[in-house]
Formats: C-alpha cells, structure tokens, sequence
C-alpha cells in the first residue's frame, strides 16, 4: 500500500478524486479526504468531523441521547456498537487482555489501561473544579462532581425507594445492595462476602493482616477503620461528650459518691490569655467529713499528651497540650493543690488510682463500694 503526498498531508490507498485543502487529491482510498481538514461542524456545539456519518453518529449519541445498540446479553443499551461490543468482551465474556502491570487490573482496550495508569498509579488530576477547586482525572468526574455536589443534580432515580444520585453505577450499587441484597465481593481466604469493594479490603486488612491502625486517643484499644474507632468510643463512653479515660474516671467518683465539676475552668489562663479547662476539679468541703478548704484535680492524660496524633492536630497540638499540662502542675504545687496524673497506660487501672488518690487527699471515709473497672 503506497503512500502518497497531496497538499502537504500523507494519504494511503486513495479510491475516489476530490477537491480537498483546494488541491487535487488522486489516487486509491479514502475518498480523497484529508484527516487533518474537518470540514463538518456540529450546529449544537464545537465538534469537527471529517465524514458525514461521524458527524450524524455525533448528534444521535451526544445530542439525541439515541441508543440504538442493545447487549444481546442483558437489557443494557449503548449509543455506538464498538461501545456495545466493548460491554459484551469485558461484562458477559470476560475477555479483558490488556493486564497492568503494577496491580491485578485488566482493561478491555489498551485505552482503557493506559487511563488507568494514568489516574489511579501516577495520580495525575489536571481538571480543577471551578467553585471549589477539587481536581480530578478525569473530566467526566468533574462534570459529574459538580452537577452532584454544587448544582444538586440527581438525575438517575430508583423505581423502588426515594434514592437518587448523579451517576448510573451508583444507582446499579445501591439496587445491588439495598433491595438485592448482592454480595459479589468475595474474600479469597475465608467465607465472607462483601457488598463492595471497599468492605472487602477492610476486612482483609483487619482480619487476615491484623492491621488495626486507628488506634483511641484516650485508651489502648486499636481498630482497623475510623468507623470503627467512633463506634468503640461512644460504646467506651456510652454516649457521654468525654473521652473513655474521663468516663471511667466518672464512674469511679460516681460510685464514690465524690461531687465533682467536669472540663471546667479555674483560675489558670494560657499564654494566650485564654482560660484552661481542667479535666476534674473537686472542692474537698464539698466531701463527706469534716470540712477541709481544699481543692484536689484529676487530670487524664491520653496518648495525645505524649506523641503526635494526628486526629488531634499532630505536632502543634503536642506541644501546645504539653505547656498547659505544665502551667497546670507549676500552678497545682505552687499552692498545695493535689493532683492525679493518669497516664493512658493505666487505663485498666483508673478505678484503684481514682480510689487511693481521693482517700489520701480528702476526709473521705465512708464505707466504700467496690468499684469495678
């Protein structure tokens, strides 16, 4: 097949003459038509084609929304038939040759890899949302983004519940596991079954892995996911607006029948010139016994005292939480106040240091209960 050169373009195998670029183009294939001139434009919006019919399949997928290709498979429709056929290989027949090489994906097209490559392992996001800047890979998340997110645009709806969303597969997930209960999602080392995707990770990580790394602030319990670490804390605190350290803390003063005020202020101001709050403040007159001007604190310090956490602001907060712990004991010693620093470490342990703290420190002296831990 010979290549030959008519205004200043390479054609191959041209059949048919026309007058192109206002040059003669001659010769076998192509009708003569030159790839780089697109002499069609769309009247709806700024797509060029070169043929007619690229131009008339245009205006029906994109314009008229016509999907004229059915799967012979499934009830699903498609706007072209190479879109068609990409569906049946990688759906129905599972035929999906192009292989990463970086990850167990496969894509139907090597077109298909190459995005994949491009979004998910060189994370390269070049489209910035106008309104609020997030960026993203591809300009069909983009669209999308903003439709859903800033012009509240929920265009695919479920004919079973009152669920909507902006996008198709989204839409086929929430039938899948809502009213289908689907779960397609199946973990290669044991019996479990999953919904998505993401659960299914989850569960390999935590459980066939062991990695737990939320750890709690405020005790020594360790989750493999966030949801997990919020759900243990309201369990460790039964709901209490405190961290597990102070509830247990409450419980034992509680069982004591110790009044006390929690997370309030006193007297002592940061350098800021902002009023500190103290963990326990408890008035000794305020005890069973003869009547002593006294006050005694209890402070819990959890694993945010000690090292950077970055659910609470990592190494600034550090170092701002450990010089109000330090403005609290210079503050405590300089008038006689006692005050019990418990570590997160002893988180077993609160019960029987609360116990022996407030029984030295205060005329505490009525029959105790047991406190449990």
């Amino acid at each position: 097949m010979s290549e030959q050169v008519y205004c200043n373009h390479v054609f191959t195998s041209v059949k048919k003459n026309g007058d192109i670029c206002g040059r003669k183009c001659r010769g076998s294939g192509f009708d003569g038509k030159c790839c780089y001139h697109k002499i069609h434009a769309c009247t709806r919006c700024d797509f060029t084609s070169v043929g007619s019919g690229n131009m008339a399949a245009h205006e029906s997928a994109v314009h008229d929304k016509i999907k004229g290709y059915k799967c012979p498979s499934c009830e699903k429709t498609f706007t072209s038939r190479s879109k068609s056929t990409r569906h049946v290989n990688s759906v129905h027949l599972k035929i999906k040759p192009h292989g990463c090489t970086l990850c167990d994906y496969a894509g139907t097209t090597k077109g298909e890899l190459l995005n994949h490559q491009k979004f998910v392992h060189e994370k390269i996001k070049t489209h910035k949302c106008p309104i609020c800047d997030i960026l993203f890979s591809r300009n069909g998340d983009l669209t999308t983004h903003i439709k859903a997110t800033h012009e509240k645009i929920k265009n695919y709806h479920c004919n079973i519940c009152d669920y909507s969303c902006s996008k198709s597969n989204n839409l086929q997930a929430h039938i899948d596991v809502v009213h289908n209960n689907a779960r397609n999602f199946h973990c290669t080392d044991c019996d479990y079954t999953s919904t998505s995707s993401g659960n299914l990770r989850k569960h390999f990580r935590a459980v066939h892995l062991n990695i737990r790394e939320y750890q709690c602030p405020t005790c020594p319990q360790q989750c493999s996911s966030n949801g997990d670490l919020q759900r243990h804390i309201i369990i460790c605190t039964e709901g209490d607006n405190c961290s597990s350290g102070e509830f247990q803390i409450k419980k034992a003063l509680n069982g004591m029948k110790i009044p006390y005020h929690h997370d309030s202020q006193f007297e002592l101001k940061n350098l800021n010139d902002n009023w500190l709050k103290w963990d326990f403040k408890i008035d000794t007159r305020d005890i069973a016994g003869p009547p002593e001007d006294n006050l005694v604190f209890i402070e819990y310090n959890g694993r945010h005292h000690y090292e950077s956490v970055d659910f609470f602001g990592g190494e600034e907060f550090l170092a701002t939480q450990q010089l109000h712990d330090a403005l609290k004991d210079e503050y405590c010693c300089l008038r006689g106040y006692p005050i019990l620093w418990i570590h997160y470490k002893d988180y077993g342990r609160i019960a029987e240091l609360v116990t022996d703290f407030i029984t030295e420190n205060t005329n505490w002296g009525f029959e105790m209960k047991k406190i449990e831990p």
